[in-house]
């Protein structure tokens, strides 16, 4: 079954929508991407229909996704309490099925739950759309355009000390917005997973004879992206870019190690000068965030990644986290639950509505429990682990970039929210399908052919079926 352009343009349209759409954490935006999301994904379960066939998914891909949804659907559905945002109360109700872990505010719940529904399935139809190398190729290509207008929009903010959004969101006072983003934390982390990749597809090409416009091209988007990341001025986004870099440093010597020859590893002069010019980069914009007074950044000597508000914030949420036990208070009631710890708890915070923990750690375990957080790490992990064998296999530079990628995403979640942020989980989940399609490849290596008209099996039958008739003619 070759992959219509009805569910690749959907697809796209998706990505697009999900960091364009002020990153989609607000309403109208976030009601359109899960429209897209699952558009595109009933669009797929229609093509399966037609060609009748199931998608190639691994068990424990469609295991883990599908206790997810009924974890949080039944606990949806089972309500303990309402929120009362004004009061910081929740009142408590009679429970439907008292036998049934229940929430602590459904509206929050079943909200949220619309969109890991959404993140569910484009896993599931990721690992089943990019299982061919072309269309992993596309899924690359697409998030380097998607970041690198991200990246523009944001830049030309900074530049022209307008956010360009203000038909869409307040302007905060300080004015931390960043491209299609309302913090530019996130904007920086979303960054951090769109620019390895495109990294990777620059080494590709450098090392190729020819192929003059495919190196403008990953060039002059990998240099926005590096300039976005500088200009966002995001201490934590930059540390974890400088995490990254460092493990592109270390890509030759682990090629090396594991045997891996698929690729070129030595790329001569020219990549000498992306190293050198990058890195005097990272330097620059780090020295210019950790020197107060220095142009209009002066702002960032009152911001740390360990200030005492997210200290004590993630000590309330150890509090939570003993409370929580094995199915949580209910999937997106953090802020309800958060504003019931007492003052004394909270110290400087009494007062203050928090969204996030600022730990995605801590936050999944209050809001899903032991049980729903161990089967998240398993669906996180699996896909890693996919793109970690492929490329133990082949050696390509761009697995190696998108390990990075979900390696340094998992990083940054320790001290900030990435994970809570719909952009970027739509495209985490993109990046964990294809992973997850690795343990496919071995089945259906040939599955695709170049006219996609026939699958190579389908193609043999035909060969054996006019095999058998020639024999019986002879």
């Amino acid at each position: 079954m070759r992959n219509s352009r009805v569910t690749l343009g959907l697809l796209f349209l998706t990505m697009v929508a999900g960091p364009c759409l002020y990153s989609s954490t607000r309403e109208p935006w976030k009601t359109i991407l899960v429209v897209l999301g699952a558009g595109t994904c009933l669009v797929r379960v229609a093509e399966y229909l037609w060609a009748g066939r199931l998608p190639r998914i691994p068990f424990l891909l469609g295991g883990s996704a599908g206790f997810l949804l009924l974890q949080g659907w039944a606990i949806a559905a089972n309500p303990e309490g309402t929120y009362v945002p004004y009061l910081h109360v929740i009142l408590p109700v009679a429970k439907a099925c008292p036998w049934v872990p229940g929430t602590a505010d459904a509206g929050m719940s079943v909200d949220t739950m619309r969109w890991v529904t959404v993140v569910m399935g484009l896993s599931v139809v990721s690992c089943d759309l990019f299982l061919p190398d072309q269309e992993r190729e596309r899924l690359v290509l697409w998030m380097a355009v998607v970041g690198g207008v991200v990246s523009l929009v944001g830049i030309g903010g900074r530049l022209f000390r307008d956010p360009f959004l203000v038909w869409l969101w307040r302007r905060n006072e300080i004015g931390t917005e960043f491209g299609f983003f309302r913090y530019h934390g996130a904007a920086g982390a979303f960054l951090n997973v769109v620019w390895p990749p495109c990294f990777a597809q620059l080494l590709r090409h450098l090392g190729k004879p020819g192929g003059w416009l495919g190196r403008a091209f990953w060039s002059c988007t990998w240099l926005i992206l590096v300039v976005g990341l500088l200009v966002n001025a995001s201490m934590g986004s930059l540390v974890i870019a400088a995490v990254l870099w460092m493990g592109w440093g270390l890509y030759p010597i682990i090629a090396r190690l594991c045997q891996c020859h698929g690729e070129r590893l030595i790329l001569g002069r020219g990549f000498s000068w992306i190293v050198y010019g990058a890195s005097l980069g990272l330097v620059l914009g780090i020295g210019l965030l950790v020197s107060p007074g220095i142009g209009d950044l002066a702002w960032k000597r009152h911001q740390s990644l360990w200030d005492p508000g997210r200290v004590a914030a993630w000590r309330a949420c150890l509090f939570l986290v003993r409370k929580a036990g094995l199915w949580g208070f209910g999937p997106g009631t953090f802020e309800a639950v958060f504003g019931l710890i007492k003052f004394g708890r909270l110290g400087s915070l009494a007062g203050f509505r928090w969204e996030t923990a600022h730990e995605d750690y801590l936050q999944t375990i209050i809001e899903w429990g032991w049980v729903g957080f161990i089967v998240w790490v398993v669906w996180y992990a699996g896909g890693l682990v996919g793109w970690v064998h492929r490329f133990l296999r082949s050696g390509s530079k761009v697995c190696w970039g998108i390990i990075l990628s979900l390696f340094g995403v998992s990083i940054h979640a320790f001290f900030d929210f990435p994970f809570q942020i719909p952009a970027i989980q739509l495209y985490i989940a993109l990046l964990l399908g294809a992973g997850w399609s690795f343990f496919k490849e071995g089945k259906s290596h040939h599955y695709f052919v170049s006219n996609g008209s026939f699958s190579a099996s389908g193609v043999s039958c035909l060969r054996a079926i006019h095999s058998n008739k020639e024999n019986t003619l002879g």
